[in-house]
């Protein structure tokens, strides 16, 4: 009877393993291995208890008893952390109730808990409310939802994970509401520490604005009274909603990233009319051809410029989005604020003998506004010279033409893109890798032996800063606010690229480019990438000056220090920041 009941716990255990490795990923699977392998804590006394009396005997029962208060130390250690979560407050033993008190706790045992308990719930009580407002589920919460995880806006998990680590110094009770599929959404479920509120929006269709959003939104400030209010991109539907419906604008707070009024103007990138004009069979089926999109960008715009007239705070990081929040609201208050990137980008480093020779890397190139075209234009020019150029392309491809589904599914763009190709010979030069992730990306920069931004328009793009930070050469276009975050002859080499239509002194912004132009910017291109190609001892100075630059730009902790700052100015804990004039460059 004996043999039988320890070979059923061991056997249980064996298979709470097995359960364990094909399937922790999924909660509720692991949730059964951990009570299958929980029955060890009967085996092993019974075991023990088996021994014959001796040596060996008393060096098991020291051999366990010691690994199993070692596993209750690291349990008590980490326990607390985001990743583990099984307890949401600290514990007396590493932490303590007071900052350097962990030794006296530790004697106090009981009261000592109880102290701590009560400061966890005063500082629940007392905590600044920041309800975030998201164009994406993030990451954490997506999981626990059984959601497919967003490769985008990695930068915002890492900004998220930052203010739970600490919520207990920074006394931040943060919740989170976001656009989502589907019939069912949490209503202030915790998860990873964070109040999580779904609601209803076509994400697809961003250029609509819905009024259904505003009752949705309202109903989720009531029950959240949050202190501030902060939305994540100011060009979306629900941020235009939530600035309608918060009622005390001035604890409103959004941050710019793109700038879709802008954008529009500049989104037919130079294309030649015809091109413009040209509608394909996919274009017309899902109307979507490029004037189409450019409308899109307009539509998005005006309710860009709707939401920024409406908050009373709002947050950049270049001169440009500064002096252009100023024309739409000469009223907010401006606050400046690098962002945080992706944490698979920090640490590693770019080194010339890794990488592959004459290779370029594109991070994004399916809208004429990135500015593709100007590269296969270019490409000629830097081919005569150096015949082993490849251009890598993140994103998937626009040109693939082989079967009849590719052929009713290419678009105006694409087909522009395919001549260019064809025209040049340059099929095999161009590699479209698809879509990447993360430490994807991070690899393929460490492999290309260039970064190059061509867009007509950019912010402060976050593909150029993970370039930075990896310490890699880089060129771009001196366009939009990209000279406020890469210095020209320091970081690597700027070049002039697309020209506003209201500084080129024309009427009617957003009208297809002239052909000179795009030769301009493709001679401007070539000649940029082929200076860094041609000067070692430059592009190694770029490098290291790049990489201290982009240090500095997104240290995770100084941006960190400047967005509880920024909390502290709007809930009034600091002196109110200045009132934006829409000139000079941000603190």
């Amino acid at each position: 009877v004996e043999d039988r009941v320890n070979r059923f716990y061991f056997f249980l255990n064996l298979a709470g393993l097995a359960v364990y490795c094909c399937g922790a990923f999924i909660p509720e699977v692991s949730r059964v291995g951990y009570y299958m392998i929980i029955s060890q804590v009967f085996l092993l006394p019974r075991l023990l208890g088996e021994m014959p009396r001796g040596w060996l005997s008393r060096l098991c029962h020291a051999g366990v008893a010691c690994a199993f208060g070692g596993y209750f130390v690291l349990l008590l250690r980490d326990m607390y952390a985001v990743d583990i979560r099984l307890l949401p407050y600290l514990n007396w033993i590493f932490n303590g109730c007071e900052k350097g008190a962990g030794i006296r706790c530790c004697i106090l045992g009981n009261k000592c808990i109880g102290v701590l308990d009560m400061n966890y719930r005063k500082g629940m009580e007392t905590a600044m409310k920041v309800l975030w407002l998201c164009n994406i589920v993030l990451p954490v919460i997506a999981r626990q939802l059984h959601m497919e995880a967003s490769n985008k806006e990695g930068w915002l998990s890492g900004l998220a994970g930052e203010l739970l680590e600490k919520r207990h110094e920074n006394g931040i009770r943060l919740s989170v509401a976001f656009p989502m599929k589907g019939n069912e959404y949490p209503e202030g479920q915790e998860i990873a520490f964070m109040s999580c509120y779904g609601f209803p929006e076509n994400v697809s269709c961003p250029e609509k604005y819905d009024e259904n959003l505003e009752p949705v939104l309202k109903k989720i400030v009531d029950k959240v009274k949050p202190d501030i209010v902060h939305c994540f991109g100011t060009e979306y539907p629900h941020t235009l909603a939530m600035c309608r419906i918060f009622p005390d604008k001035d604890r409103l707070l959004v941050g710019l990233q793109g700038l879709c009024t802008l954008y529009a103007e500049a989104y037919f990138a130079d294309l030649p009319e015809q091109v413009v004009s040209s509608v394909t069979f996919r274009d017309w089926l899902k109307r979507d051809s490029l004037r189409r999109q450019q409308e899109k960008f307009v539509l998005r715009g005006n309710m860009e410029r709707e939401s920024i007239s409406l908050a009373g705070n709002v947050t950049g990081r270049t001169k440009w989005d500064r002096e252009s929040a100023a024309k739409w609201n000469p009223h907010a208050r401006y606050h400046f604020m690098n962002e945080t990137l992706r944490p698979e980008f920090y640490g590693p480093a770019w080194k010339e003998e890794d990488c592959i020779p004459h290779s370029i890397f594109v991070s994004q190139g399916d809208y004429p506004l990135k500015g593709l075209h100007y590269v296969l234009l270019a490409l000629p020019r830097i081919l005569e010279k150096y015949p082993d150029a490849r251009v890598y392309v993140a994103g998937n491809s626009l040109v693939n033409y082989r079967t009849l589904k590719q052929k009713l599914k290419i678009s105006a763009y694409g087909r522009y893109l395919r001549r260019l190709l064809g025209d040049g010979g340059m099929e095999e030069k161009v590699i479209f890798l698809g879509k990447m992730n993360a430490g994807q990306m991070r690899d393929r920069y460490l492999k290309s032996s260039l970064f190059l931004c061509p867009s007509a328009l950019e912010n402060s793009p976050n593909s150029l800063g993970e370039a930075m930070l990896l310490g890699m050469p880089c060129v771009c276009a001196a366009v939009g606010g990209i000279p406020d975050i890469f210095t020209e002859g320091e970081d690597g080499i700027l070049y002039k690229g697309f020209v506003m239509p209201d500084e080129r002194g024309k009427a009617g912004a957003g009208t297809a480019g002239e052909k000179d132009e795009l030769g301009r910017i493709a001679e401007a291109l070539a000649a940029a990438v082929m200076q860094m190609w041609e000067q070692p001892e430059k592009r190694r100075m770029f490098c290291g000056n790049a990489g201290r630059h982009a240090e500095n730009t997104h240290n995770r902790e100084k941006n960190y220090d400047r967005l509880l700052e920024v909390y502290r100015d709007i809930a009034g804990r600091m002196p109110g920041a200045e009132r934006n004039t829409g000139s000079g460059e941000g603190k």
